[in-house]
């Protein structure tokens, strides 16, 4: 089974690459964690408390998937750029400068490690790889590699300045919003393809 999305990547990196990728990248990351931020954390804080570090619906997870599908090495500067600058700017959490500055880095790697670990076992998914299009399952698996190792990156990068409570915890947090997050971003991408697949067709009629 084909994700819609993903039948589509030929234009995405057409008109991605018509403007600047990094630029590219960088916007949507700070867009989808301030909608992280600014929307999913304040329903979650009403439903189970502020007590969880993270949200547990987190699309950025899928721009890092997205982009380093798309765009390789190239992707991680302006994720960990993005990351970096949204998490001082918008979350403003109480962390070191190391700390932030490791969080930033496994923010923008994670990704393409996971991707380089399935490309080393014989799969490569990259979009310049000229393999056959993944299905959603393995664009889903990438983010599920690609989230454990954000999240163990996060809990050591974060656990020497922050009180991260219940440790296992906070890590099924991190995991449980990186792959939801991934998930809800692919459902929305799809929508937006299929109409405007549909009103092209309407406008060719």
């Amino acid at each position: 089974m084909r994700f819609g999305v993903l039948e589509h990547r030929a234009g995405m990196k057409q008109a991605i690459g018509a403007f600047a990728p990094e630029l590219i990248i960088f916007t949507a990351y700070i867009v989808a964690f301030s909608m992280s931020t600014y929307v999913i954390l304040p329903l979650q804080s009403l439903i189970f408390g502020p007590t969880l570090l993270g949200s547990l619906l987190f699309m950025g997870h899928g721009v890092r998937v997205l982009s380093v599908w798309l765009f390789g090495l190239r992707a991680i500067a302006p994720l960990a750029l993005a990351e970096m600058l949204a998490t001082f700017l918008i979350w403003q959490p109480d962390i070191a400068a190391n700390g932030l500055i490791l969080g930033s880095v496994v923010g923008g790697i994670s990704c393409w490690v996971a991707f380089e670990l399935l490309r080393l076992a014989g799969h490569d998914y990259f979009y310049d790889s000229g393999t056959t299009q993944p299905s959603w399952r393995v664009m889903m698996l990438v983010g599920a590699i690609g989230s454990v190792l954000n999240s163990f990156g996060h809990i050591l990068a974060y656990r020497s300045t922050v009180d991260l409570g219940d440790e296992l915890a906070q890590l099924l947090v991190f995991l449980v919003g990186d792959i939801l997050g991934t998930l809800s971003l692919f459902f929305v991408l799809m929508i937006i393809m299929r109409k405007m697949r549909n009103f092209g067709q309407t406008g060719r009629d």
